[in-house]
């Protein structure tokens, strides 16, 4: 029988004696090579490598990644619903699917090794999860083609009763077949140029990657995360109780009873505070700002003159509301469209500077001194383990591109099927953008262009 430390060294026609160092080594003195290199990469390394000989896709694996990942869609599609905003919640996926796991083998539920990689799978499956609840549209688009949306409408141009769609359980599954797998299939022919060519940071990626390996490598970084969580969830649930058990503090006039008539209101639900905490300082700032010029100088403003005019008598998307709902929307088309300039603007900066850049100088021998080079290039190695071949990514996005135009005017009788191709050619094509930008600045523009893609 194949040892497991020869099957872990022999991955992607990688063989052991090309290189100076052992990436199975249980000590860090037991890195040969003689560079002077820090036990900190070292350790690094090894936190990464360890554990290769065991598989990565396990029953333990998908399990836990579907628990954590049904708990994020719940808070994705909740605070998506409540805020408006969906904060990253990778690290979230991280951490919880280490802590559970951990639990369960302790509860002697699951038994066997838990490596770096599976932990990693586990983060995937549940973010993979989440995004597909948060981005789905079941939070925002699906709900509008509602009844309840419809009847609050009323009878206004362009709100067509054939336009209703009931979202059941079957319909729904439908939906999510649809628009989950085709997009899985585009990334097969971009992953090796995105990151092993073209080496992207991905830093939210990378700053998710790192916690994994401090959890995995360091018992101290377990212990605080432990404690931390089981602090602020005693501290949550408590708060939580106590606002359900007092009605009225989840909208409390904290400025008083006339600026609570423009929406002046605190939400002194837990959550929502940790929303803040989450989100970037400048995402926060401009929503506040926005917050400001909506409730604190359109509001009132627009208020005065209610029952002057026709266009005054509601306060629904006709009426006042239509004032700031058509501006921010305006705004967002336009932020949208400088986004997505930008990030080609970037790219194709990046492109030129990475040709006129200088090559580096190879040796003809081909003798890598550097052990972070080696180390390197059989991370590469690992990576290229895995390559699925041109057929089988090809044929998925023809199969899945089908199964979407099925799938979609089905679910969606008045969008004719040939729109559903048309969005499905666009896809790879703003995908190698979207891609590219986040690999680079961390910034998703996907939505950006989903926006512009309902004016195409």
């Amino acid at each position: 029988m194949e040892s497991p430390r020869k099957a872990a060294t022999d991955v992607g026609g990688y063989h052991e004696a090309t290189t100076p160092y052992d990436p199975l080594a249980k000590k860090e003195e037991d890195i040969v090579g003689g560079e002077d290199d820090s036990a900190i990469k070292a350790s690094d390394f090894l936190a990464i490598t360890q554990g290769l000989e065991y598989p990565q896709v396990t029953v333990k694996s998908l399990v836990v990644g579907t628990i954590i990942g049904s708990f994020l869609s719940v808070l994705g599609m909740y605070y998506g619903l409540k805020v408006g905003v969906v904060p990253s919640l990778n690290v979230l996926a991280g951490v919880g699917g280490f802590m559970l796991t951990n639990w369960l083998l302790k509860i002697k539920l699951f038994h066997g090794y838990f490596s770096v990689q599976e932990n990693v799978v586990i983060q995937t499956c549940a973010v993979a999860c989440y995004s597909l609840a948060s981005q789905g549209g079941f939070a925002s688009g699906v709900l509008a083609l509602t009844q309840n949306v419809y009847e609050d409408v009323g009878e206004k141009k362009g709100n067509n009763a054939s336009d209703v769609v009931d979202v059941t359980w079957t319909k729904a599954f439908g939906w999510c077949i649809s628009i989950a797998l085709f997009g899985f299939f585009i990334s097969f022919p971009l992953r090796r140029k995105m990151i092993i060519e073209s080496r992207l940071l991905f830093p939210s990626g990378t700053a998710t990657a790192v916690m994994i390996q401090t959890l995995h490598s360091s018992k101290d970084a377990v212990e605080y995360q432990w404690n931390v969580l089981f602090k602020s969830g005693i501290v949550s649930y408590c708060w939580s109780i106590f606002v359900y058990c007092f009605e009225g503090l989840g909208s409390f006039p904290i400025f008083g009873l006339e600026p609570a008539k423009y929406g002046w209101m605190c939400d002194w639900a837990p959550g929502t505070f940790a929303i803040a905490v989450m989100l970037p300082f400048r995402v926060m700032s401009s929503i506040f700002v926005g917050c400001v010029i909506s409730f604190a100088i359109m509001t009132p403003y627009l208020a005065a003159y209610k029952g002057n005019g026709d266009w005054f008598t509601s306060t629904k998307v006709d009426g006042l509301k239509a004032y700031y709902t058509f501006t921010a929307v305006a705004i967002i088309c336009v932020d949208a469209l400088y986004s997505i300039v930008k990030v080609v603007i970037m790219l194709y900066k990046a492109w030129r500077d990475s040709r006129n850049a200088p090559s580096a100088a190879i040796d003809d021998k081909g003798d890598v001194k550097s052990v972070d080079v080696q180390r390197q290039a059989f991370l590469d190695k690992l990576f290229d383990a895995t390559h699925v071949p041109a057929t089988i990514w090809v044929s998925g996005l023809v199969l899945f591109a089908a199964v979407s135009v099925v799938v979609i005017s089905l679910i969606f009788p008045s969008v004719e099927w040939w729109k559903v191709l048309v969005c499905c050619l666009l896809i790879p094509v703003f995908a190698i953008g979207i891609i590219q930008g986040v690999g680079m600045t961390d910034w998703n523009i996907s939505s950006a262009v989903g926006k512009l893609i309902i004016f195409i």
